[in-house]
């Protein structure tokens, strides 16, 4: 086989007839491949060439030889011709082969993307082609959607934006935006567009691509509006909240939060804090889920702080810090530790105030009795000084009592602004001229329950202080004005309502810090021999009997501030009650038991009584006063009874003895 044969047509490895029917390089019938007509008519010149050697003259087989190279040239020829027309169809067809690849690749891609593909004509809008995804994403069948304008899926807000960007892309732009379509069924969706013009069959065409994002969108929106309720929170919070980072840099803080940093250190958003008030920030670390606060105090201010690390995944990411000012609430928990001090104070001081009570009760009945008889002139001087002696006692007693009482007496209906008027020409008397007093008296009736005595005395006491606080004079401000408290409240165990708010303010000397949780003890007193110590004690006590509430306020070298409020009157009509006092009428032999277990007293009132003509028993305590009840069938006409006794108080007393004698009268002293 001649060698182009074998390299040009491949025909190695083949067997059979198989060489004559194609060829391997070419895939065409071997007859019409140029390389292998080529050589077979090759093989035919030379053969043919041979022969002629063997005929005629020299100029003969010359003549013959250039007559078959003409042959062969010109033949050669018409077959590189016919390879090449054949050559020509055969690649026309192998393109054609390819552009159906290219397109069945294309239209698998189109089909089976996730997004939804639009093809549009750009001139009139109208959808060309779509996918299956476009389908599924609108309702629409893609017959349905091919007869559709690009309008027809977008809302009528869209129509003059749908042009805008037709023009846009016919420049040559590729545009991505948001918008929303509107499905078969009227709902709207959120979607993502990314268009573009493309070639198409030699026509520009514009090639969407659609990408559902209403879950996104949502998600997105529910985030918003997280993120606004966790804002919102923290605007609203009662304690500051600021965020740093990793390098220390505050990058977030509510209002108070901003505040609370800016009194602190003067820091704002923005700033690098490594220490808070002389401390390392990580100082203010704890994990959770406990949080400790640590207490900062400024010259005014008390704060607490507490801090975690923000963690992601594992990895920290900064720290959050909790800042409050507890500065009233460390004020009030003084004041209820003051009250509960108080209130112990007063039970003891009740108890001792009772005991002697009972002691000067007979100390002065023992007096009166010397009183009432004829005694020489020394003796009844002494008996004089001894019951001017027990009146003084017994109003220290009372200071002492109106301090330790809960519940007032003979409250009656007031109007204050008429007890402030007459004690204000009462005080001015008393006061030295480098002293000035000013009263502020707000306007409308101030009805209150109140003891008008009480209140006068509590005022008294209030201004003799603030005169005693002003040894170079100054002024005292007396003011009343009726509010109307809501929360936050300005004193512990308040509740919202009407309340008289009565403020006695001077400008003197003030009260030291550590006198200050002292003030309304008994008996304490910063004024040596001249003071008694009950003057605060008993004002504490008038304002507790009219169910207020009283605070101070006191710089040193500045004055002090003392503020009562009192409940106001708030039910209409009341009557007003009236004390009515009586002589003791003289009895006719009625039948009084005495239940005491100071024996003295017991003895003084027996005589007392019985000097009015009444027949007194004397029981010692509660148990041997019901055992001469019941001894008697309920038979007295009066039972007084001590409350507080050993074995059996008076109370048990009553309830024990009503139960068997239901109309058996009692008075109970105490």
């Amino acid at each position: 086989m001649p060698e182009g044969v074998n390299k040009n047509c491949a025909l190695v490895r083949m067997t059979g007839k198989e060489p004559f029917r194609r060829c391997r390089r070419c895939e065409r019938p071997i007859w019409n491949c140029f390389s292998f007509r080529t050589s077979v008519l090759s093989i035919a010149v030379i053969g043919l060439a041979f022969y002629l050697t063997d005929l005629g003259s020299l100029s003969e087989r010359i003549i013959l030889g250039g007559i078959v190279l003409l042959i062969v040239l010109m033949g050669a020829l018409i077959f590189q011709e016919t390879d090449n027309l054949v050559e020509a169809e055969y690649r026309a067809r192998e393109s054609l082969k390819e552009k159906e690849k290219a397109e069945a690749r294309y239209r698998a891609l189109f089909d089976d993307a996730s997004d939804a593909i639009y093809i549009i004509d750009p001139k009139t809008g109208k959808i060309l082609d779509t996918n299956y995804m476009a389908s599924k994403m609108t309702g629409y069948s893609r017959t349905e959607l091919r007869g559709m304008n690009v309008a027809d899926i977008n809302p009528l807000s869209e129509k003059v934006n749908i042009k805008k960007r037709i023009i846009a892309q016919l420049r040559g732009e590729t545009l991505q935006f948001e918008t929303k379509h509107i499905r078969k069924d009227g709902g709207v969706i959120d979607v993502e567009v990314t268009s573009k013009v493309i070639r198409q069959n030699g026509e520009k065409v514009l090639q969407a691509f659609v990408r559902d994002v209403s879950k996104k969108k949502r998600a997105e929106r529910e985030a918003e509006e997280l993120l606004k309720l966790i804002n919102s929170m923290m605007e609203h919070m009662p304690e500051g909240v600021f965020l740093i980072d990793q390098d220390g840099t505050i990058i977030h803080a509510n209002d108070r939060g901003k505040e609370y940093l800016l009194s602190l250190q003067d820091l704002h958003l923005g700033d690098t804090v490594k220490e808070i008030m002389g401390r390392p920030v990580e100082e203010y670390m704890v994990s959770p889920p406990q949080i400790a606060w640590h207490e900062i105090k400024t010259e005014k201010r008390v704060y607490e702080i507490g801090g975690r690390r923000l963690k992601t995944e594992g990895l920290i990411e900064g720290m959050v810090f909790v800042i409050r000012d507890v500065t009233d609430m460390r004020e009030r928990e003084e004041r209820m530790k003051t009250h509960e001090r108080l209130a112990s104070v007063g039970q003891l001081a009740s108890g001792i105030a009772h005991d002697f009570n009972n002691l000067l009760t007979i100390i002065m009945g023992c007096a009166e009795n010397l009183a009432d008889k004829e005694l020489p002139d020394t003796a009844g001087y002494e008996v004089q000084a001894i019951m001017e002696s027990g009146e003084k006692a017994s109003r220290m007693i009372r200071q002492i009592l109106d301090f330790s009482r809960h519940r007032g007496e003979d409250m009656v209906i007031t109007d204050i602004k008429e007890v402030i008027k007459e004690f204000e020409v009462f005080i001015r008397r008393l006061l030295p001229e480098d002293i000035k007093i000013e009263f502020k008296i707000g306007g409308g009736e101030m009805k209150l329950k109140s003891n008008p005595t009480k209140l006068h005395q509590m005022l008294a006491n209030l201004v003799i202080n603030s005169r005693d606080a002003m040894p170079g004079g100054g002024v005292i401000y007396v003011s009343l004005k009726e509010e109307k408290l809501d929360y936050p409240l300005p004193s512990t165990g308040m509740s919202p309502g009407r309340y008289i708010k009565l403020e006695v303010k001077d400008t003197g000397m003030g009260i030291p810090d550590e006198v200050k949780e002292h003030i309304f003890e008994p008996f304490f007193t910063t004024k040596g021999k001249r003071g008694t110590g009950l003057g605060l004690s008993q004002v504490y006590g008038i304002v507790k009997q009219h169910g207020g509430f009283i605070d101070f306020k006191s710089e040193e070298k500045r004055g002090t501030s003392f503020v009562i409020y009192l409940p106001a009157l708030s039910v209409e009509g009341e009557i007003e009650a009236k004390r009515i006092v009586d002589d003791i009428p003289d009895g006719k032999g009625e039948r009084i038991l005495i239940v005491e277990d100071e024996s003295e007293l017991a003895r003084m009132l027996k005589t007392e009584l019985e000097k009015h003509g009444y027949t007194v028993d004397v029981a010692a305590d509660g148990e041997k006063g019901l055992l001469k009840i019941v001894s008697m069938d309920g038979g007295y006409d009066l039972v007084i009874t001590d409350m507080m006794m050993p074995e059996m108080g008076g109370k048990t007393l009553i309830e024990k003895a009503k139960a068997e004698f239901p109309d058996l009268r009692f008075i109970v002293m105490t």
